[in-house]
């Protein structure tokens, strides 16, 4: 008699076997800062505003787990340490909107929707030119922010195919002055990550994701290729958080 094949849980159990995972990521995430050295053309702004950036990706996961508890008291706690830097300076007035809005979307449906708020759009087109891409090359390394979007088509077109990406090759310690190139290639190798993810089995997806958010204490850009977040710090946190929990409540069936 053949042995009976193990079946999804179902959604209320899933979400709540990925609220879990997401808290014990958080923990691990906060663990792997204290340890991190930030690449040396990361300043000490770029590195705090980036640890906020990726609490309200972690907010957002758990909004969509229907966590609110806990992704309330990282929002709160984020929003206000950003508050200042919001009124300062256009980029990070941009990344609080659009994170801010996208949290708001996952507390009110469990999942991300398109395209982001007016306001939010509007900020964006209000941006000066250079700093439109800086604001772009973020927004293309987070699936947050743009979830249907490859990083760099060129790039997904020469991954496609190839073996699968492991992760402890992503960041190396002898890596260093790294051309932006190098950055781009992780990210998309990230994004291929995050999509292989959710598709896993449970347990996997568990040890597959404790994994990824444990490489932060190694995410650093050695290029200046941002100067207002670390853009593989916030692409690791982003792709261990969707691949634990879906973008979209329909991907959960």
């Amino acid at each position: 008699m053949s042995r009976p094949q193990p079946v999804s849980p179902p959604v209320t159990e899933a979400r709540v076997l990925a609220a879990a995972l997401l808290r014990d990521m958080h923990e691990v995430f906060l663990s792997k800062l204290e340890t991190r050295r930030p690449a040396r053309s990361e300043s000490l702004q770029a590195t705090q505003a980036t640890r906020r950036y990726c609490d309200l990706i972690f907010a957002a996961a758990l909004a969509r787990a229907d966590d609110r508890t806990t992704a309330e008291d990282l929002h709160a706690i984020a929003m206000e340490r950003l508050e200042r830097l919001s009124r300062q300076d256009e980029v990070h007035r941009y990344l609080t909107l659009a994170f801010g809005a996208r949290y708001d979307q996952c507390v009110a449906s469990h999942q991300i929707s398109d395209p982001l708020p007016l306001e939010v759009r509007k900020t964006h087109a209000r941006l000066e030119r250079f700093l439109k891409y800086k604001v772009n090359r973020i927004r293309a390394a987070c699936s947050t922010l743009r979830p249907d979007e490859a990083v760099d088509a060129t790039h997904a077109f020469e991954l496609d195919g190839r073996a699968p990406v492991s992760i402890e090759t992503l960041f190396r310690e002898d890596e260093a002055d790294e051309p932006s190139g190098l950055v781009d290639r992780r990210l998309a190798l990230l994004r291929r990550l995050g999509d292989a993810t959710r598709r896993l089995p449970f347990e996997e997806r568990r040890r597959r994701c404790l994994q990824l958010v444990s490489v932060a204490e190694r995410a650093r850009d050695e290029s200046n290729v941002n100067s207002h977040v670390s853009l593989s710090l916030l692409a690791v946190v982003d792709t261990a958080c969707s691949g634990c929990v879906p973008l979209y409540a329909d991907e959960w069936a």
